[in-house]
This record gives structure tokens, C-alpha cells and sequence, in this order.
């Protein structure tokens, strides 16, 4: 009976250590998503703010744009001198517009590759591309897991279906439901 009473001790005790290690990563967890939760609201404020100020810098081109219009700037020859009636009250010149016109461009352009618009969201960490570099992240990252899923067949592993896929900006995991369009 001692030798059984030891037994289940032991398997008490191990019980007890696994439970323990358990408990501590169940409380690392906890602390990883309230970091997680923080800066999920850290970002969408962070959203909102840039999306007001988008929609305040696309107010001021539209007032720029009705000036322009009602001043007759043309846009085609910028060799011609400006024309300004002199009664004009305008602030804005076309150098100011060309220069707006540019930061909006900018705000618009794919931060990856600097060329394409952007196009889609990845809704867990909100940052926005152009569906070139989103659907090249996609292949990329599948390729990678089909070699290693390859290589796991070969060695008669367990194999794990992750789709490891990152974003670009962030680095935040996102799989591909996480992916929705934007119209801009």
C-alpha cells in the first residue's frame, strides 16, 4: 500500500507543478491581451483622429478647389501667369493647392509600396494597403508554410495549420477573414 500511497503522491505532485505552470501562463495571457485591448484602443482613436483630420483636409481642398475654379486658375499650364482678380480675398495659391493636393496623395498611397492606393483593411490592427501587397504578403506566407508543411510530412511530424500571415506595418498576425475592401 506505501508503494501506491507514493505513487499517487508523486502523480499529485506533478498534477500540482502542471497546474501551477498553467496558472502562470493563464496570467501571462491575461496581461498579453489587456496590452492587446490597450492598444486596440489606442488605435482606433488614433483612426478616428486621422479620419476627422482627412475629412477637415478634403473640406479644405474642396473650398480650394471652388476658389481655384472661381478664380480661373488653370491646372494644365502652370507657365501662364496666375490669374487673380484683384478683389480677391483668397489665401489659398497654387502652390498651397499642389501642396495639399500632394499631402492627400500621400495620406491615400499604399505604405508598402508607395505606389498603389490603398485598397484593404486588415480589420485586427487597422492598417490599410493595396490589395498588390496584401495579396503578395498572402502568397508569400503560403508558400512558406506549404515548405514547412512539406518538410513535416517528410519527417512524419505533427503538422500544424497555421497561416502565419503578418502585417506589414504592425507586425499583428491577420488571417485572410481579417481582410475587407475600402472605398475611399
Amino acid at each position: 500500500m506505501t508503494s501506491m500511497q507514493k505513487f499517487l503522491r508523486d502523480q499529485s505532485s506533478k498534477h500540482l507543478s502542471q497546474l501551477s505552470q498553467c496558472m502562470e501562463r493563464n496570467n501571462g495571457l491575461t496581461k498579453e491581451v489587456e496590452i492587446c485591448r490597450n492598444r486596440c484602443n489606442e488605435l482606433v482613436e488614433t483612426s478616428s483622429k486621422l479620419e476627422k483630420e482627412r475629412s477637415q483636409l478634403k473640406d479644405a481642398l474642396c473650398v480650394a478647389e471652388r476658389e481655384a475654379k472661381r478664380l480661373g486658375i488653370e491646372e494644365d499650364d502652370s507657365s501662364k501667369p496666375k490669374k487673380r482678380s484683384r478683389f480677391s480675398d483668397s489665401k489659398f495659391t497654387r502652390e498651397d493647392l499642389e501642396l495639399t493636393i500632394e499631402n492627400l496623395m500621400k495620406k491615400l498611397s499604399c505604405p508598402v509600396c508607395d505606389v498603389g492606393q490603398k485598397e484593404i483593411i486588415i480589420t485586427n490592427c487597422r492598417h490599410m494597403f493595396c490589395r498588390k501587397c496584401i495579396d503578395k504578403n498572402i502568397k508569400v506566407s503560403c508558400l512558406f508554410f506549404m515548405l514547412i508543411d512539406l518538410q513535416y510530412r517528410l519527417l512524419n511530424r505533427f503538422v500544424h495549420k497555421n497561416r502565419n500571415r503578418k502585417c506589414p506595418a504592425c507586425g499583428a498576425r491577420f488571417d485572410a477573414k481579417d481582410i475587407n475592401d475600402v472605398f475611399l
